[in-house]
């Protein structure tokens, strides 16, 4: 629950990063400069408060499927090839291989 919580407050920061960017840009053409200094600093703000929340939800996600792991007393198999008859295994038809012509 709290790896979600994470990702919806960095989503949010990350829209309130992108609509401070656009007053920025608005007080920058009516030519208010504290204004304008001051709403950049609050883009970087967002911005960087935006990916705090996301590396957070992305660290508890991990620790949770972790955790999740570890108490399922369950052994996570070896990643492989799909396992499927082997070529010895299939029946021996004598039929000739399909072609590939065009007709």
């Amino acid at each position: 629950m709290h790896a979600m919580q994470g990702f919806i407050y960095g989503t949010f920061m990350a829209v309130l990063a992108f609509g401070t960017i656009f007053l920025t840009n608005c007080l920058s053409i009516r030519n208010y400069e504290r204004s304008s200094n001051v709403m950049f600093v609050m883009t970087l703000v967002c911005a960087f408060a935006s990916a705090g929340f996301f590396l957070y939800g992305s660290a508890t996600a991990v620790r949770g499927f972790t955790d999740a792991h570890l108490f399922s007393g369950k052994q996570t198999p070896p990643i492989s090839a799909p396992s499927g008859p082997s070529p010895k295994e299939l029946p021996q038809t004598g039929a000739a291989p399909p072609t590939t012509s065009g007709r």
